[in-house]
């Protein structure tokens, strides 16, 4: 932005300047005394602005306020505090205009709305596009090979056929964005690309890789250094990487806004055309694919959501207010917050209410009638800028180079200790060690695991999953030939005989097909499948309550697992599918809401929202480590209070649909969507194809038992000897089966991650000095001892399974201690207690 501008300012002598987070204190200074003309900054450093004197004599002038890409604010809490600032901005500026700019725009009455505010003039200026969109759906067939080269890379065969795929269109254009949905999409594509075509030049971005090596990937693709770049959402918006001539999306995008910023990417002029191919995998996949791209090319885009008073960003701005004017009226603070679309509906007793939480918690004083500064305002403004949540990211550092790759959730990085390779930046690396808040690695051969970035699925719109629903519908009644439903989408004949075929094998096993207006139950004995076409979080919504209540009536636990076109309820023991219907038939819709708080009571989705949402309130500090938090205890005590609710609303608002959820509810009640039950279909079955890495480990499919196993025995261990105290590391694989000490030959050999100093050091205390324990030790030296049991007793079945992710003496006692017939039933153990630490390793403490 600031390049661009620069050329226009010169042009119209405008000075133009830019500030934010990395602004070096002497252009900050420069600015104070001679402020530019046109200044490009960012919502948290305009908080900061606004409490500076000098800077505020320079912002009393300002006119015109641009926000640019206006939609990615609107819907979330950078806009509503942004929203608030804009009102406080008024006070020392008077009014000014204010300039929304964005290409996908939903519901710009709503967007116009929230920018300005209330009670002020909105005019609406639509531009159509000028530059011709072409959009390809499209599958890419697997062809001989493509299954022993997925066997060897650890992929999946249609995986393979896409790749390649990709990889011709590659070849064939200039510059290519290759969009997907998540970062460890990008991650595996990526890594399995580089082992497909050595010689191709291509990179990788996405917001987990480090600043510097994703300026790196933006500058080698503007210049051509490389062809091609794998992509998430980060290079959805404005970056200047010069002219695309092909964008390639990796499966459906799931949104029409979303495909249309990413297709605006290619032919990014308006003498160009923005040329889109989407590659599909799936059924599924074509069909959603064919709504979204239909509906981007056609302009209907998802409408905005914007948030009712979201309380945390009320606190922050209160704190702010107290910075700026160190005292301010009670009444006055809520006439600007009031003034704010987001806040327009905030009561005085709900402002008091939080008012309160924050001289509880000791940030600002209040007396009824006005509030301040206090002890801990100046330290909290300063750490809670920024309304993105704080979470702890560990930097990974390459050894070899000491070069920063990229970055890692906190989750991910603790689980890391011990645990052999992963993948980042589309190569494997070999953890070594965590050093002052540093993931320190060393570049390894083998493919690895995928790290764990928070909360990035993107949701499937209800109105995209209903447009499947009536596809689905005209297959079936044949009201509308194939023919006629390929013309009106953007999609191949041969991608579409995919769909096709799926509707024709369930109406010829003489199976109601699932559509918009039809819901099938189908009886799975332990695993029940509810076919709705409904979207990602009403789907979510419906799968929470279903089985909480019926795990109630049931009398034992049933799990939910969701898609946008499916509920997944499985049990340990068979669900009868007439209670199921029984459950939606009679449940009472206006309990929806008070219900799904109590559900979310005791989840740990709630313990992570309210984490985050503590510290904004400044009841937990901003660089609190998650691990020595009491959670738990802490939600007790605050159940009830703004900050309680605030992390129920935020679960609510940004997984669940409640409004949605009503009116299915509703339809279904009223008899206008019909409910019936069914035996288990192709449709189901394709569900539970697509999901089968995230369903239980006893639905885990061949292949990816044996990629665990591969897994299991590429790590490395330390055995450390319960005799002599010696340790030797080996790769797992390469163990025999009943392994001895090389020193002492001595058969007690305990099975630790490598670099587990302390643990050495505690067997030779014990062996060699002959101190005396503390009960802490002593705790640890009984865990090694077991151990080494396990190991003497199971040899190298038992090292594999102890290196395991979070599979602890205990843990591997329980499985090896099974009666396992073959080696898959093993790694399905290995595969569940893993799925059960994962679910649960962030909120033991």
């Amino acid at each position: 932005m600031l390049r661009r501008m620069e050329e226009w300012g010169g042009a119209l002598d405008m000075s133009v300047a830019v500030r934010h987070g990395d602004t070096s204190q002497s252009e900050r200074a420069r600015q104070s005394r001679q402020p530019p003309d046109f200044l490009i900054t960012t919502p948290e450093t305009l908080q900061i602005m606004l409490t500076g004197s000098r800077l505020l004599r320079h912002l009393s002038r300002v006119r015109w306020i641009i926000v640019d890409e206006i939609h990615e604010m609107a819907a979330d809490d950078r806009g509503a505090q942004l929203s608030v600032a804009l009102e406080r901005l008024v006070e020392r500026a008077g009014e000014f205009q204010r300039i929304g700019l964005s290409a996908t725009v939903g519901d710009p009455d709503r967007v116009g709305r929230f920018l300005a505010g209330v009670n002020r003039p909105i005019s609406i200026v639509r531009i159509r596009s000028l530059n011709l969109k072409e959009v390809t759906v499209d599958i890419a067939p697997v062809r001989e090979g493509d299954e022993s080269l997925a066997t060897t890379l650890q992929a999946w065969p249609e995986l393979i056929a896409a790749l390649r795929e990709s990889l011709r269109l590659i070849r064939a254009h200039r510059s290519t964005l290759l969009f997907v949905n998540t970062r460890d999409t990008a991650e595996i594509i990526s890594s399995r690309m580089r082992l497909m075509d050595p010689e191709l030049a291509f990179g990788i971005h996405h917001g987990s890789l480090s600043r510097d090596s994703r300026i790196e990937m933006e500058e080698a693709f503007k210049t051509g250094a490389i062809g091609a770049l794998i992509c998430t959402s980060s290079m959805e918006l404005g970056i200047d990487v010069g002219i695309t001539d092909l964008v390639i999306q990796y499966n459906s995008p799931r949104q029409a806004e979303r495909f249309l910023q990413r297709l605006g990417r290619a032919g990014h002029r308006t003498d160009l055309v923005s040329l889109g191919h989407i590659i599909a995998v799936g059924p599924d996949e074509v069909a959603e694919s064919m709504v979204v791209a239909r509906r981007s090319l056609t302009e209907q885009l998802e409408r905005m959501e914007v948030r009712e008073a979201p309380m945390d960003v009320c606190a922050n701005q209160i704190v702010a207010l107290t910075m700026e004017h160190r005292r301010i009226g009670i009444a006055e603070a809520l006439a600007i917050m009031n003034r704010s679309y987001p806040f327009r509906h905030l009561t005085v007793e709900g402002f008091r209410e939080i008012l309160g939480q924050l001289a509880d918690a000791g940030v600002i004083w209040t007396d009824g009638t006005d509030f301040g500064r206090g002890k801990r305002t100046i330290g909290y403004f300063y750490t809670n800028i920024s309304m993105i949540p704080d979470q702890r990211i560990y930097l990974i550092r390459d050894i070899t180079s000491r070069r920063i790759v990229g970055t890692l959730d906190e989750a991910f990085a603790l689980s890391l200790e011990g645990r052999g390779t992963f993948i980042i930046s589309g190569v494997s690396w070999n953890f070594v060690t965590i050093e002052s808040g540093e993931v320190l690695v060393e570049p390894a051969a083998d493919l690895g695991i995928l790290p764990d970035w928070v909360g990035e699925d993107i949701p499937v719109p209800h109105a995209v999953a209903r447009e499947v629903g009536e596809i689905r519908h005209h297959l079936a009644r044949g009201d509308r030939s194939p023919g006629e439903i390929v013309a009106s989408y953007p999609v191949t004949p041969e991608a579409f005989s995919l769909v096709e075929a799926l509707v024709r094998r369930q109406v010829s096993a003489g199976i109601a097909v699932p559509d918009h207006r039809l819901v099938t139950i189908e009886n799975g004995g332990r695993l029940c499948i509810v076919n709705g076409c409904f979207g990602s979080r009403v789907n979510e919504t419906l799968g929470l309550i279903l089985s909480a209540l019926i795990s109630q009536r049931h009398g034992t636990a049933v799990r939910s697992i969701t898609d946008p076109y499916r509920i997944f309820l499985e049990s340990s023991r068979r669900i009868d599918p007439g209670l199921v219907m029984e459950v939606i038939m009679s449940f009472p819709v206006q309990n929806l809401e008070y219900l799904l708080s109590r559900l979310l009571g005791n989840s740990s989705r709630l313990a992570w929202q309210f984490f985050h949402v503590a510290r904004k309130f400044g009841i937990i500090s901003a660089d609190a480590d998650l691990r020595a938090v009491r959670i738990d205890s802490l939600m007790e005590r605050f159940e009830g209070t703004p900050v309680y609710k605030e992390a129920v609303a935020k679960v609510l608002g940004e997984r669940m649909d409640l409004p949605g959820t009503r009116h299915v509810l509703e339809l279904v009640q009223r008899g206008d969507i019909e409910l019936v039950v069914t035996p288990v279909s192709p449709l189901g079955e394709e569900g539970l194809e697509n999901r089968r890495e995230l369903m239980t480990p006893e639905r885990a499919s061949h292949t990816i038992l044996r990629a665990l196993g591969s897994r299991l025995e590429n790590n490395r261990c330390m055995l450390l000897c319960m005799n002599c105290g010696s340790g030797i590391r080996h790769r797992i694989g390469d163990l025999p089966h009943g392994p001895a000490c090389s020193s002492c030959g001595g058969n007690m050999l305990a099975s630790i991650p490598v670099g587990s100093q302390d643990l050495r050091d505690l067997v030779k205390k014990k062996l060699v000095s002959g101190k005396r324990l503390t009960p802490r030790e002593r705790k640890e030296l009984g865990e090694l001892m077991t151990n080494a049991d396990l190991v003497r007793e199971y040899g190298r079945t038992a090292v594999m399974v102890l290196s395991g992710r979070g599979i602890g003496p205990k843990t591997a006692a329980r499985i090896l201690s099974k009666q396992i017939l073959d080696e898959d039933e093993l790694l399905r153990e290995v595969l569940r207690a893993e799925v059960n630490f994962a679910k649960t390793s962030q909120f033991w403490a």
